[in-house]
């Protein structure tokens, strides 16, 4: 066999090779791009939001609760007219404006959540709020008769978001370290 001939298919074969070698590690690298651009999606989109609006609603039913002395009533069981009114207007201009952003964001983004089915508090959550939507519509007509949603809001709706958030976050730093 020809010296060169032999000399020509090392080097094409190397070459070969090496270009093998890069093209798989380009896509072993676009793909970790990939993963962390969609763990990004999911917390700066869907769980960080939710978790931020559900501490808000936490942190501020809290006050109400304090404000309104029923520390040992936190489910508002027994309330005077003045508290009656009270709970209206937070409801109104506090928790419903948060309950709705945090409908609407499980709503248009539910793709990104992490499991395969969707979370059975989700569904609870937004049929709660579609219950306080009823409720906020017989006020408009005075009819004060129900003050409370017939659905309560999902304990584990919170306990979820924040595992998920916090589960997510500790899985994108540790992408970001890896990366370097």
């Amino acid at each position: 066999m020809d010296k060169t001939f032999l000399t020509l298919s090392g080097t094409f074969l190397i070459a070969l090779v090496g270009y093998f070698i890069k093209y798989l590690h380009d896509m072993s690298l676009q793909r970790r791009r990939d993963n962390l651009n969609y763990l990004e999606k999911q917390i700066g989109e869907f769980y960080g939001p939710l978790y931020i609006l559900g501490n808000v609603g936490i942190t501020s039913y809290n006050a109400l609760i304090k404000k309104m002395n029923k520390e040992n009533d936190r489910r508002l069981n027994v309330l005077t007219a003045e508290q009656k009114q009270e709970w209206r207007i937070w409801l109104e201009n506090v928790f419903m404006p948060n309950n709705l952003e945090m409908e609407k964001i499980i709503k248009e983004k539910a793709y990104l959540i992490k499991e395969a089915e969707i979370p059975s508090c989700f569904i609870e959550f937004i049929t709660h709020v579609a219950d306080y939507k009823v409720v906020l519509a017989k006020w408009k007509q005075d009819n004060y008769s129900n003050i409370f949603s017939f659905i309560d809001f999902p304990d584990e709706l919170h306990k979820y978001i924040e595992y998920r958030f916090l589960e997510l976050r500790k899985e994108q730093i540790s992408q970001i370290k890896n990366s370097k």
